[in-house]
């Protein structure tokens, strides 16, 4: 097996944490790189991409602390607000059972439960608590969209009406 060295370990290290766009520790990196390694071959890369950074680990952190506080300001904090932005439109749901995705019209939203009227003309009334998750998205078209999954409970028998009922919860996976 090949020994990577501790200067190649740290340019790794440094190059996964920019790619996360975890740039407080790749600035890190690029210190201990420079601090550990003055006379490496690459050090004025180093200083250079560090420079370019142009911010210090202090304001690398502020940075990253008001661009986390944007993104929470912009979550809302209930489904009720997740949907109203739907209302109207055309969501992808799992309305009839746990594996099969179709598309509805969301038509109401109330306090408690949202509805809606699916192609063949069928109203269904969800309550909020059934939401297992709720995931948005924009297509190809940079068009939104929002993917539902409720809850269903599944009952089966293997022995018709006379056997055992055993009661279950469908959860869906991803084998491919």
């Amino acid at each position: 097996m090949h020994k990577i060295n501790d200067y190649r370990l740290l340019q790794i290290a440094y190059d996964y944490q920019y790619n996360k766009n975890d740039f407080i520790k790749a600035a890190q990196f690029l210190r201990r790189l420079i601090s550990e390694f003055p006379n490496s071959e690459y050090i004025q890369d180093a200083k250079k991409r560090l420079e370019e950074m142009g911010m210090s680990v202090t304001n690398l952190e502020s940075m990253h602390k008001n661009h986390l506080n944007s993104i929470k300001e912009k979550i809302p904090s209930n489904l009720r607000e997740i949907f109203t932005k739907y209302e109207d439109n055309m969501i992808v749901i799992n309305y009839k059972d746990h594996a099969n995705y179709k598309y509805a019209k969301l038509i109401k939203i109330s306090d408690d439960f949202f509805t809606i009227v699916t192609d063949d003309s069928y109203i269904y009334h969800f309550p909020y608590r059934y939401v297992i998750s709720l995931a948005e998205g924009k297509n190809e078209l940079n068009e939104e969209y929002v993917v539902v999954e409720v809850f269903h409970l599944i009952a089966s028998s293997d022995k018709g009406i006379t056997g055992g009922i055993g009661m279950g919860i469908g959860v869906l996976f991803d084998l491919g």
